[in-house]
C-alpha cells in the first residue's frame, strides 16, 4: 500500500490475484495496483498504465489515448498458467525493473503528479515497490523519480 501524501490513507493498493478459467482450461495469477477515491492511475486505451523510466516526463494534462482514472484497477502482469504446457508472464510490466507508475491525487480540488518506483519478480511473483514521491506544486508536470 502507497500513502502518498502521508494523510492516514492508502492512495494506491498493490495486490495479487489468482482465477481458474475453465473455458480456457488455464489459471491466471495478476499482479495488480488499484487507486483509491481521490488517486488517479495514468490509463491508456487497453487499459493498461505506461512503464516509465526515470526522468519520464508525468504530465498533468494527459497525453492523446491517455486519461486520469480514479478508483480504477490495472493490470501490471499476469502469470498464464495453462493446464498443458510452461507457464509464462504477459502484461507491460511483466519485465520491469525499477521502473515508475504515474498516479495523480487530488487535493482541496487540486491535482498533484506522482510516481511509485517498482520492480516485478517473476520467480517469486511479487511486486517490489521501491520508493514513492509526489509533487509539492499542483496542477504541475513532474519527472518520474525526481
Amino acid at each position: 500500500k502507497v500513502d502518498a501524501d502521508g494523510n492516514g490513507w492508502d492512495d494506491l493498493v498493490f495486490t495479487t490475484r489468482l482465477t481458474g478459467d475453465p473455458i480456457y482450461q488455464r489459471d491466471r495469477f495478476f499482479l495488480l495496483v488499484y487507486s483509491r477515491t481521490d488517486a488517479f492511475l495514468y490509463i491508456d486505451q487497453q487499459g493498461s498504465s505506461p512503464v516509465l523510466d526515470q526522468d519520464d516526463p508525468i504530465h498533468f494534462k494527459a497525453a492523446p489515448g491517455y486519461n486520469w482514472y480514479e478508483v480504477n484497477e490495472v493490470e501490471l502482469a499476469v502469470k498464464q498458467i495453462p493446464l498443458t504446457g510452461p507457464a509464462y508472464w504477459t502484461g507491460y510490466w511483466a519485465n520491469a525493473r525499477h521502473k515508475f507508475l504515474a498516479f495523480s491525487l487530488r487535493r482541496q480540488g487540486r491535482f498533484y503528479q506522482g510516481w511509485v518506483e517498482l520492480s516485478i519478480d517473476t520467480l517469486k511473483g511479487e511486486i517490489l515497490l521501491h520508493r514513492a514521491g509526489s509533487s509539492i506544486r499542483p496542477d504541475s508536470d513532474i519527472q518520474a523519480g525526481n
